[in-house]
């Protein structure tokens, strides 16, 4: 039941004025939606830049830490208390590195692993060098066509503690020295 005026409205209708143009109200209901429309993708994109840049931050800091282990493992030649050192190959004691450096990280099976005796023979007093690589996982998907195929790398050279008894191995993955292992 409109009226002549314009001013009362069945429920549903949209309320015009006396020259025939709709209301102020309904003008500025159009204009929430368009700027609604233009503010949504900024601030997803605002929003989910924080989360991923949280999360690649954090397995930036997974790789270092892996790295820095990894170090400290191959500086002292580390074997677990349970194997017999006099039983093990030296690949086989390399894969148990690997396999202890990867127990200590948070990162995906693919991640590699690399010992390097650094043009030496791993005695005391000598440099080694440990590499870890992972590929940058994201959480979100809105930044994968920047970020999707990036690696993350970590190098830390430490010297040696105790004699090495453990091979050369150049990009062992987790998973692969989990298997390793006897």
């Amino acid at each position: 039941m409109g009226s002549e005026d314009g001013t009362r409205t069945r429920l549903g209708e949209v309320a015009k004025l006396p020259d025939g143009t709709e209301s102020a109200k309904d003008q500025d209901r159009g204009a929430a939606v368009v700027e609604f429309a233009i503010v949504v993708p900024l601030l997803l994109t605002l929003v989910f830049g924080i989360i991923e840049f949280g999360w690649t931050f954090g397995q930036h800091l997974d790789v270092r830490h892996g790295a820095r282990e990894a170090s400290r493992l191959v500086a002292v030649d580390y074997l677990p208390r349970s194997v017999d050192p006099s039983t093990v190959s030296a690949a086989d004691h390399a894969a148990y590195i690997v396999d202890a450096t990867c127990d200590r990280m948070d990162l995906a099976d693919d991640s590699e692993v690399t010992l390097s005796l650094d043009g030496g023979g791993g005695t005391v007093g000598e440099f080694v060098e440990v590499t870890v690589k992972s590929e940058l996982q994201t959480i979100t998907g809105w930044f994968d066509a920047i970020l999707g195929s990036k690696e993350l790398e970590s190098t830390v050279s430490t010297r040696v503690e105790q004699e090495a008894t453990w091979a050369e191995v150049t990009g062992m993955t987790c998973a692969a020295a989990a298997a390793a292992i006897p």
